[in-house]
């Protein structure tokens, strides 16, 4: 996975395996809660 962070559009999401697959793009404010929800272990299997 890589992402890439681009002023005045968001960050841009894709598989760096599958780079043909195109990226999925997420705003900043989209990224920074999804961000804080994995340090808050809300995506954690136990």
């Amino acid at each position: 996975m890589e992402c890439r962070i681009t002023p005045g559009d968001g960050v841009h999401v894709r598989d760096t395996k599958h780079r043909e697959a195109g990226s999925l793009a997420f705003s900043v404010a989209e990224w920074q809660a999804f961000v804080d929800a994995t340090k808050a272990g809300e995506f954690d299997l136990r």
